[in-house]
């Protein structure tokens, strides 16, 4: 295992189309923090969410769950793991970053996800 998670959460944003719940995590490269020459120990702020036709969720369980349920209604498995990072480098900026990524993009990734699901090609970004 190359990371090991140093934090875990959750927070509210509120994106067009309303408010969405993102799952948080902070990461740090193991074995990496003994390398020398005044390196530093990698770290990363993770936001993820899980899109399940067109549905958001953090919760594992949840994803598994509307998965089953759309395919048992004849929708499809249209599904996709949302997973946006940025460099812990200033302490608290990464948010303020990922926040602004999604605000400025969210609109042209909801559009991506229900285009390749209506024409039933996967999606790689």
């Amino acid at each position: 295992q190359v990371w090991a998670v140093t934090a875990r959460g959750g927070l509210t944003l509120a994106l067009p189309g309303g408010e969405q719940q993102w799952r948080t995590t902070d990461l740090r490269g193991q074995g990496l923090s003994t390398l020398s020459g005044g390196q530093r120990t990698p770290r990363l702020r993770v936001w993820s969410q899980y899109w399940i036709n067109g549905h958001l969720t953090t919760s594992d369980w949840r994803a598994k769950l509307l998965g089953a349920w759309e395919r048992l209604q004849g929708q499809g498995d249209d599904a996709a793991l949302l997973v946006v990072y940025a460099d812990k480098t200033d302490a608290g900026g990464e948010d303020a970053l990922l926040e602004r990524f999604l605000r400025q993009h969210w609109g042209a990734v909801d559009t991506d996800l229900r285009g390749m699901q209506a024409s039933g090609r996967p999606v790689q970004q």
